[in-house]
């Protein structure tokens, strides 16, 4: 396994030559895997590893337990080691958001910390490909296009993820046949999250009922797709350039040729579009299919028509463009209009 993983790392350039690493160990087994993976190859890279371990203020008396296990690993391997502990149902009450989505803020949040504390240069994390299949089901059932069903990239900025390469069985073997201890966390074996869900029912069910490869033929799919929305991507990016325009005064608008947007495929129409609302809007969070439709129907209206967006967004139709722009302050609403 160490093998398999080793040549993924070297397929997607993964590490250099003195790379300062962020690891995030909570203690179980994808997390413990990924420590030892790094201790093989410290000295092949000339690492330097730093081991961030969350305590998200869960599981009480389990968790301190975890974190000790993470300390005493690292104490006994001569790493570095950093704990943090966050109210993480607290966080995700004040925030409105659930625990897993809070949880994970709160894990990337000290995984930065640490890695700007320490210049480090990459951040490793233990995603595998149960993980990623898990992911790409889940962003299945609530509608996502190809870009989340592409699955989770190997690498992305300054993360790294050395294991989805390999399925959470290979892991599980590797560490009992390396005699490797491991902490087992129950809240995993629970079904109160939506993934935990994915994976005791529906992956499960898949893999015992339907093909035993199941895990592999759905991340191979999401690798194929995501080599098609590379080839978009470029393409979006070029139509993008010769499409829209930026007003001269004012970094909030942008103008798109009619005639040269309806000249293209409507795949590129919808991604140039959606493109365009990301600059304005910083992200695409509550931004989807519907309001892409709402602009390109304002090709077929008279001039003047306009639709309203998330986050104070608005496209008017004019002559010969179709104009994308924040609005004014005081023309936003406190509620939706769309």
């Amino acid at each position: 396994m160490i093998n398999k993983v080793g040549s993924y790392i070297c397929e997607n350039d993964m590490l250099k030559m003195g790379d300062r690493i962020v690891i995030g160990v909570s203690g179980g087994a994808d997390s413990v895997c990924l420590f030892y993976v790094f201790l093989d190859l410290v000295k092949e890279y000339n690492l330097e590893l730093f081991v961030v371990h969350v305590n998200h203020g869960i599981r009480g008396q389990e968790a301190d337990k975890d974190e000790a296990f993470v300390k005493s690993l690292c104490k006994e391997h001569r790493v570095s080691f950093i704990s943090v502990k966050k109210d993480v149902p607290k966080i995700a009450k004040l925030e409105g958001l659930s625990e897993e989505e809070a949880g994970r803020n709160v894990r990337y949040e000290a995984f930065y910390q640490c890695y700007l504390e320490n210049a480090c240069n990459k951040i490793a994390v233990a995603h595998n490909k149960n993980d990623n299949a898990e992911t790409i089901l889940f962003h299945l059932f609530r509608g996502s296009g190809i870009k989340g069903l592409s699955g989770i990239p190997p690498k992305r900025d300054s993360i790294i993820r050395p294991l989805l390469c390999v399925e959470r069985e290979e892991i599980e073997r590797y560490l009992e046949k390396k005699k490797i201890p491991y902490i087992i966390d129950r809240s995993n074996l629970e079904e109160d999250y939506t993934r935990n869900k994915i994976r005791h029912k529906v992956l499960s069910y898949a893999k015992d009922e339907i093909n035993y490869g199941a895990v592999a033929n759905i991340t191979n799919s999401a690798a194929m797709l995501a080599e098609i929305q590379d080839f978009l991507n470029r393409t979006i990016k070029s139509a993008f350039g010769k499409i829209v325009e930026e007003n001269e005064k004012d970094s909030q608008s942008y103008s798109l040729s009619i005639k040269d947007l309806t000249k293209e495929d409507i795949v590129i129409q919808k991604g140039i579009i959606r493109k365009t609302l990301m600059i304005l809007s910083g992200g695409l969070k509550d931004i989807g299919s519907f309001h892409v439709q709402l602009i390109l129907d304002l090709l077929e209206k008279q001039v003047g028509r306009r639709c309203d967006l998330p986050y104070g967004i608005e496209a008017i139709k004019e002559y010969e463009h179709i104009k994308i722009q924040r609005k004014e302050t005081s023309d936003m609403e406190e509620v939706d209009q769309y």
